[in-house]
């Protein structure tokens, strides 16, 4: 059988959130391959949808029904866990029971992509490294230990340690930057607006200003740019593009408050040997198949490890530079049902992000998701109006 209809014959899951564009993109995109695939969202769960584990025949099923029918969630031959969401608990849950009910739906939730795993799934990422996936500190240590450079840092709420550190990155000229374990968004539902944090420079000043043993944060050196750059990893492959901040502004130490992001210049990069063979090296210690990584490259062209993010956006780099084809990649990458998945060196991408899914037609989609979907505001810290 040939690897094309090979590929057709494999069944794709995606789980995610109602509007989320990664997952809208590749649906369609996996569509213009002739790929059968299927989406689930467990935040209709248990409003709209039901799940139920049954071990009674002899081999194992996990159902998923809603109005558009019934998946058995064991059978799929790929699982992309985009976004894992959360069963959404309806109003008639009385408030006492609430916890119950989340505690509840929490282990189930969990023990299900275990069991979907033993039945030969290939999960994109493994379920079972969920918790190192997101863990700030571990990603630095196995960053360092795999053979990659990382900026000095202190991660800490000790005010005394902090301005230390501080006090040592001014004796060395460099400058201090402090950044979350997360990006927060804190919502406000009544104006529909946000408000978020990013990277800042940090003084002795604010320290001391701050009540700032009330959470801990990430502080490191501040390493001056030539440039920055975005490294995909899916499998055995890996695509990179390198952008440029502007200089004398806070665009400079944190790019996401650049206005305009055709700004950044946006380019296809080569990655060096050695930081290839030391992400793999990365990725294998975390057991991660997929994952996208920030650098810093200095006026040296030393790489330096920024951050590693095994689920984040990332088809916004194809997005400002369509010679990085992310899309095309991507789903190939699904189809392959292969950790150790590469290209063919002659192939020439189907998939363009913005032929498959122009801006208005993906927010179409996206209204239309939202629209007929439960409301779900995620992990978000919601704040009301006038009280920021």
């Amino acid at each position: 059988m040939g690897s094309i209809n090979w590929f057709r014959a494999m069944s794709i899951l995606i789980v995610s959130v109602p509007g989320d564009a990664h997952a809208i993109y590749v649906e369609l995109g996996l569509k213009a391959l002739n790929q059968p695939m299927n989406k689930i969202f467990l935040t209709e769960i248990p409003q709209r949808a039901s799940i139920s584990h049954d071990s009674n025949c002899g081999r194992n099923s996990i159902i998923y029904e809603s109005s558009a029918g019934s998946l058995n969630l064991t059978e799929f031959d790929t699982i992309w866990l985009r976004r894992m969401g959360r069963p959404v608990l309806g109003d008639a849950v009385h408030e006492d029971d609430r916890r119950y009910a989340e505690l509840s739906w929490k282990s189930l939730v969990e023990s299900i992509w275990l069991q979907t795993e033993l039945s030969g799934g290939f999960h994109i990422n493994d379920p079972r490294s969920a918790l190192e996936h997101s863990a700030k500190p571990l990603h630095l240590d196995i960053a360092t230990a795999s053979g990659l450079k990382i900026p000095p840092t202190l991660i800490s709420n000790s005010r005394d340690k902090i301005i230390d550190f501080i006090n040592l990155n001014t004796d060395n000229d460099r400058q201090t930057i402090v950044k979350g374990f997360f990006i927060p968004v804190w919502y406000c539902q009544s104006s529909g607006s946000g408000l978020t944090t990013g990277t800042e420079i940090v003084t002795i000043r604010d320290v001391e200003a701050s009540e700032i043993e009330a959470c801990p944060a990430i502080y490191q050196a501040r390493i001056p740019k030539s440039y920055e750059v975005r490294l995909t990893k899916m499998g055995g492959y890996s695509l990179a593009g390198r952008f440029v901040h502007r200089p004398g502004d806070d665009t400079e130490v944190d790019f996401r408050r650049t206005p305009d992001w055709t700004d950044l210049g946006m380019e296809r990069c080569d990655i060096p040997d050695a930081i290839n063979i030391a992400v793999s090296i990365m990725f294998k210690k975390l057991n991660l198949v997929f994952g996208s990584i920030d650098f810093i490259v200095d006026d040296q062209g030393q790489w330096w490890f920024v951050d590693l993010n095994p689920m984040g956006n990332f088809f916004w780099v194809e997005a400002y530079c369509p010679e990085i084809p992310l899309l095309d990649t991507f789903c190939h990458f699904l189809m392959s049902r292969d950790p150790k998945f590469q290209l063919p060196r002659n192939h020439r991408p189907k998939l363009r992000l913005q032929d498959v899914a122009p801006n208005e037609l993906l927010r179409s989609f996206i209204d239309t998701e939202l629209t007929n979907s439960i409301k779900y505001v995620g992990e978000r810290p919601v704040i009301e109006l006038g009280a920021v």
